[in-house]
This record gives C-alpha cells, structure tokens and sequence, in this order.
C-alpha cells in the first residue's frame, strides 16, 4: 500500500496523483518490488481522506494500481498488505506493528520540513528505508535487509514503548476508572 500525506497547498487543486505529485513511479517500483521480494506484486494507492472529499481520484488506469481511497478501514487494507510505503504519515507506525517492510518515499524533503517546520523526528534515523527519489526507491527495496530491519524496528518500538497485544482498551477503560476514583 502506498498511502502519501496530504499536503495543504493542494486541497483545492484538481490534480493527478498517479502522475506526479510525489508519486513514484510504480511501475519501476513494482519491478523492484518482485526482484527483491519475488511475486506479483500491485499497489494500493490510499490517498488522504480530505482529497477524497474532495473527490479527487487517483485516476489510476493500471491493473497494478487500485484506487482504495474510498475504502472506509485503512488498516484492514493494511492487514493484508506485504509492505507499506508514505512519505511523513504516521501510519508506518501503525504499519510497523505489523512487522512488514516499510518504506519512506520523500521527494521534497526538505522543502516539506522547510514549509511545516521540523518533524518528530528525522527520518533518516527510523528503521524505515528513505528514498528521495525514484532510484534512490529502487536501491533501497534492492537493498532492504530484514535482519537490520527487524533489529531497528525492534528498538524504535522499545524506546516509544508501542504496544500492539489487543489489550489498549482494557488498560484505557481500568485508567479512566483509577482517575475517577481518585476524583
């Protein structure tokens, strides 16, 4: 699945994803994607709910590109996915919980943290490969080691403290209990 983040300088443009706009190119991304990892792989396209208001498509016309914007549960799509790539959305944090390959595709980088101020954190010291453009794309899916991967993603949800065991609402409900008592 790829699920880019919106970018406010576009809500009112009617504009192509599938053909720019920070999109890689998929079909050399899906050509990466089956030498690397073997199969027949396809792409997901999840664009951002306030352009699919806005009734902007993907335009897709590839059979190797579903248009899922329009689905209501991203992460049931997620679930079934063998890898996830966005650019600064922090569903790769929820993606990471599934242990998939994650990667980071961010052709404007720097002009992003220049317009919207410094992230979180740099992406460069996630667990989650970086590319800045489309061969830099392909070298990284080449490139991916699921050992060092798994290490890395293993720290970054350690240090966060993320939990995915079933049991949030449990901890939440016996919380909100505790404050009440205390009052």
């Amino acid at each position: 699945m790829y699920a880019p983040t919106f970018r406010g300088g576009s809500q009112g443009v009617n504009r192509e994803i599938e053909k720019g706009d920070h999109a890689p190119d998929y079909g050399e991304m899906l050509k990466a994607l089956g030498k690397r990892f073997g199969g027949e792989w396809a792409v997901l396209l999840r664009l951002h709910p306030q352009l699919t208001a806005r009734h902007i498509a993907s335009n897709a016309h590839d059979e190797k590109l579903i248009d899922v914007s329009k689905i209501d549960d991203m992460y049931e799509l997620l679930a079934g996915c063998d890898a996830f790539m966005t650019d600064y959305s922090s569903a790769a944090f929820d993606a990471a919980v599934m242990r998939i390959p994650i990667f980071l595709y961010a052709d404007d980088y720097a002009e992003y943290e220049a317009e919207r101020g410094k992230l979180l954190w740099d992406l460069r010291d996630l667990p989650f490969p970086l590319a800045e453009d489309g061969d830099d794309l392909e070298r990284v899916i080449a490139e991916f080691d699921e050992r060092d991967y798994e290490m890395k993603l293993h720290k970054l949800i350690d240090e966060t403290g993320m939990v995915e065991d079933g049991g949030a609402s449990a901890r939440l409900a016996d919380k909100i209990e505790e404050l009440a008592k205390e009052g």
